[in-house]
């Protein structure tokens, strides 16, 4: 196969400019997890234990929401916005008819998943639920393939930022969870219109680009169903303790969410790289994801320390005493982030080599293996069990990924 490759997706600077970016890259998440970090703090001192319950339930729901909704183009747009600049405007018009159709269907699905299982406040929890889907319209991808962090601070990370930080201080007073959904709703729409307005981007598709959507579909349909089927492990612990050990949930989202918020700040390393990734020649492409996977699994055993040193410290910050601090929980949370950071390097080598698809396969053992063991072990061990089967889950997927990497490794040839 070829790897393709444009000036457009290594644009010469210097090293002052090339680090800029990269500091770039890492302010928005780091900036975008301010966010849930003062909702987690908010919801425990004004809602308690049962009240991060309902919230930790809507979250998990409205981020399995919008990894549908996004349709993909997380995976495969950034790429695909950095070798095709000349068409990077009908590019985005296409994801944005899509991600508009497809959360017509997915918004009101999370709404009334999210109402149904929240332990209280359930319209509370309806709002986050159908907010969460709402942050598919994310501009983030396309800015990360053209290269522009300074975007995503300005247009997306920074308005979610702000009204979030405003529906935590009214929901510490004991507000309702709805005023954080409504944030999540409104930072979306503004996102989607300063994207317009700041970037230059087309705020409304145009009738063509609706009608292609299902065409759209279908042509990433390995890719979204993928993202759909990933849902099981990342989601499914959550819903499933809420449903056999409800008890279990507010100690379980007191590692995971925490946890992901990592993983998002982290991401900003494996975004960085996927320009990095887009060369055409066959030794320096094998170099680069040489280095891209060292890089990422390093980054795994450092956010590993950090994470098992540091959550004992931020503990009684985070949940004061709503939520029993469990070492052991940490410890295995750990060994999680570790796993997912060497998963994340596979799978952005395996999008360079044009073998997303691979990453489909992968998704689809790890969701086997997560349906089989998440129902079993949450019952019988709770958070743990939960924690466990995740874990296990996670590592079946980096070892397809691994191994779909090695197979692809000889088979990449140079462009004619």
């Amino acid at each position: 196969m070829t790897i393709r490759h444009t000036a457009a997706t290594t644009p010469r600077s210097t090293p002052a400019a090339r680090t800029g970016a990269l500091l770039l890259f890492a302010g928005a998440p780091v900036l975008g997890a301010a966010a849930p970090l003062a909702m987690t703090i908010a919801v425990t001192r004004g809602l308690g234990a049962t009240g991060w319950a309902s919230l930790a339930l809507a979250l998990a729901i409205g981020n399995a929401s919008t990894t549908v909704a996004e349709l993909g183009w997380g995976v495969v747009g950034p790429q695909q916005v950095a070798r095709h600049p000349d068409s990077r405007h009908d590019l985005y018009r296409s994801a944005l008819a899509s991600k508009l159709v497809a959360l017509v269907v997915i918004t009101p699905l999370a709404a009334v998943l999210a109402f149904l299982l929240a332990p209280v406040d359930p319209v509370g929890a309806a709002f986050v639920g159908a907010g969460g889907a709402m942050a598919s319209l994310s501009p983030a991808w396309f800015f990360v393939g053209a290269g522009r962090p300074g975007l995503t601070l300005v247009c997306d990370t920074l308005p979610r930022l702000v009204l979030s930080l405003g529906a935590a201080w009214l929901i510490v007073r004991g507000a309702s969870l709805a005023f954080y959904g409504t944030a999540l709703v409104t930072s979306s729409v503004v996102a989607w219109i300063l994207a317009s307005v700041i970037a230059g981007l087309p705020l409304v598709p145009r009738a063509r680009d609706f009608t292609r959507a299902p065409e759209t579909l279908r042509r990433q349909a390995v890719v979204v169903s993928g993202r759909a089927v990933s849902i099981v492990y990342t989601a499914l612990p959550s819903v499933a303790l809420g449903a056999l050990a409800p008890g279990a949930v507010a100690l379980y989202a007191a590692v995971d969410r925490p946890l992901r918020m990592g993983v998002v700040v982290l991401g900003a390393i494996p975004a960085r790289l996927q320009a990095y990734l887009g060369v055409v020649d066959r030794r320096l492409a094998q170099h680069r994801a040489r280095n891209a996977l060292l890089i990422n699994a390093g980054m795994g055993v450092a956010a590993a320390l950090v994470f098992g040193a540091g959550m004992p410290a931020v503990w009684g910050v985070l949940f004061a005493d709503a939520v029993p601090m469990d070492a052991a929980l940490i410890a295995l949370g750990s060994l999680l982030v570790a796993v997912m950071c060497a998963s994340r390097g596979f799978g952005i080598v395996l999008v360079a080599f044009d073998a997303s698809n691979d990453i489909t396969r992968a998704i689809l053992a790890a969701a086997a293996v997560a349906l089989a063991l998440v129902p079993a072990l949450s019952l019988a061990a709770g958070a743990t069990g939960a924690v466990v089967a995740v874990i296990v889950a996670e590592v079946t997927a980096l070892a397809v990924q691994g191994l779909c990497v090695c197979r692809r490794w000889h088979a990449t040839v140079p462009a004619r």
